[in-house]
């Protein structure tokens, strides 16, 4: 009988010690868990910070959203340019049978001269959003339709996509006055649409005061950025 006692005495003081180190155990691997994850969302915050970071300086290196045809066309105009819009603002095409829904005249925060009129016209770049009734492809539409069949082996020319839609980029030189003159043109095509952006961008000119004005290629790489925020809706 005291045999029986002695292991009794002997065995209770192991039972209680495996139940502390199971708590201890327990605890411990809460508390990592628990500072894992308050490590994890502290983590995921910071990156979200960082990604609205990011988004908010993308939105205001643009300046204003100019919306054409119903809003379905969509353009981020450079920061501090200007615009006005309206069917009597359409690039003027090389055809009467055109139809142009809506159009926009778009300028930079200063006006600056071309060679025109002795300089009282200014540089800006031409948008207009047409019919496209014969569901042309962007370059056919351009040099078909709007330029009536003109061309020339001295354009710098691309068809690689913005956005996803159909899209011809050309960079075209003419010679006029003895002086070469440079202009770029995008076409968006998308079904029965069509999106024209243009701009001469180089017409080198002196005006009766000696000034010498017509070199805006300065402001291609704006042009290139306004033409890759567009947006078109079906």
């Amino acid at each position: 009988m005291a045999q029986h006692r002695t292991n009794e005495s002997g065995i209770v003081p192991l039972l209680i010690m495996i139940i502390l180190i199971v708590v201890l155990v327990v605890a411990v691997g809460s508390w990592y868990l628990s500072t894992r994850s308050a490590s994890k969302s502290d983590e995921t915050a910071t990156v979200g910070a960082d990604e609205g970071h990011k988004k908010a300086s993308q939105e205001v290196t643009g300046g204003s959203i100019l919306q054409l045809a119903g809003k379905t066309i969509r353009l981020t105009l450079p920061e501090k340019w200007t615009h006005t819009q309206g069917t009597d603002e359409c690039p003027a095409n090389a055809t009467v049978d055109l139809v142009c829904l809506e159009g926009a005249i778009i300028t930079p925060g200063t006006q600056l001269p071309t060679r025109y009129s002795n300089g009282t016209e200014y540089f800006n770049v031409q948008v207009g959003v047409f019919e496209n009734a014969a569901h042309r492809v962007a370059k056919d539409w351009l040099i078909q339709d709007f330029d009536d069949g003109e061309s020339s082996d001295q354009d710098i020319v691309s068809s690689t996509a913005i956005n996803g839609y159909d899209t011809y980029y050309r960079k075209k030189k003419m010679s006029g006055d003895g002086t070469t003159i440079e202009e770029v043109s995008y076409v968006f095509s998308r079904k029965s649409k069509v999106v024209l952006i243009k701009a001469r961008v180089y017409e080198p000119g002196t005006l009766a005061d000696g000034r010498q004005v017509g070199d805006f290629r300065k402001f291609e790489p704006a042009i290139n950025q306004m033409a890759r925020s567009l947006a078109l809706d079906p």
